[in-house]
C-alpha cells in the first residue's frame, strides 16, 4: 500500500505530510538507529556501517532473510518523503537522503546521509531521545508504538484513547477491541519496566507513570 501526501494525524502543533509505501515499527527501528548514528556524526556527512552489525544493533539475527528484509527497509526509508512543518520552519525530502553500498569486502559496507536541514527536527528540545536498549526489549507492534509516544509525550496525563487509536492507526476495526490491544501492549511496557505497573483505563482515558529509570532518561 502506498500514500499520497496523506496528513498524519500528529500532536503538539506539529503538521505532516506523507508520501511512500506504509511503514510499520520496524522500519522506525530501523530510521532511529540511522538518526542515532548520524546526531554522532553531524547531519550531513556520509555515515559508513557494515551490515551484520548494524544486524546485531537491532537484534536481529545475521540470516539471509534478515540481510534481504533490511535492504527493503533501505528502500523504503530512501522512497519516504515528508513535509514538516512546526512553528517558523518547514522541511520537505526523503526520511533518508541517500543510501549506497559496496559488496567488495567479506561484508556490505553501506552509507547513507540525512538531511542537515533536517536537523532542527532532531534538537533535543523538538524529539524525544528513545533509548536503542530500552526499544529492543519491546517486540509488539502496538507497544513499540506506545513506547515512542509515552517518551515523546510531554503532555499532561491523562491521556485520550479515541486519540491513541486515532494516532496508532491500529488495525483494529472496533473500539472494543482497540482498548483490549492497548491493554496488552501496556502490560508489556510494565513487562519491559517503561511505566509502572499501577496504570488505568477507564472508558474515555489512559492514566499511566513512567518508571522512575524511563522518566529520568526522557526528561
Amino acid at each position: 500500500m502506498q500514500y499520497e501526501a496523506e496528513q498524519l494525524a500528529t500532536v503538539g502543533g506539529m503538521r505532516i505530510t506523507y508520501s511512500g509505501a506504509v511503514l510499520d515499527q520496524h522500519d522506525y527501528d530501523v530510521w532511529m538507529h540511522m538518526v542515532h548514528r548520524a546526531r554522532e556524526h553531524g547531519m550531513g556527512p556520509k555515515v559508513l556501517f557494515t551490515l551484520r552489525p548494524f544486524l546485531d544493533d537491532l537484534s536481529w539475527d545475521k540470516s539471509g532473510k534478515s540481510m534481504s528484509r533490511l535492504r527493503m527497509i533501505f528502500d523504503r526509508l530512501f522512497g519516504a518523503t515528508v513535509v514538516i512543518e512546526m512553528g517558523k520552519h518547514r522541511f520537505q525530502g526523503h526520511l533518508v537522503d541517500a543510501i549506497s553500498y559496496s559488496a567488495d569486502h567479506a561484508d556490505e559496507n553501506y552509507y547513507f546521509r540525512l538531511s542537515p536541514e533536517r536537523a532542527t527536527f532532531f534538537a533535543e528540545e523538538n524529539i524525544a531521545y528513545v533509548t536503542i536498549e530500552d526499544r529492543k526489549n519491546v517486540r509488539g507492534m502496538l507497544a513499540k508504538w506506545l513506547h515512542a509516544y509515552i517518551v515523546a509525550d510531554k503532555s499532561a496525563q491523562p491521556a485520550s484513547i479515541d486519540q491513541l487509536w486515532k494516532l496508532s492507526r491500529s488495525g483494529a476495526a472496533r473500539r472494543s477491541t482497540s482498548v483490549q490491544s492497548l491493554r496488552d501492549a501496556l502490560e508489556e511496557l510494565v513487562a519491559c519496566n517503561i511505566i509502572e505497573p499501577n496504570f488505568k483505563l477507564d472508558a474515555h482515558y489512559l492514566y499511566y507513570r513512567r518508571t522512575a529509570r524511563q522518566a529520568a532518561l526522557s526528561a
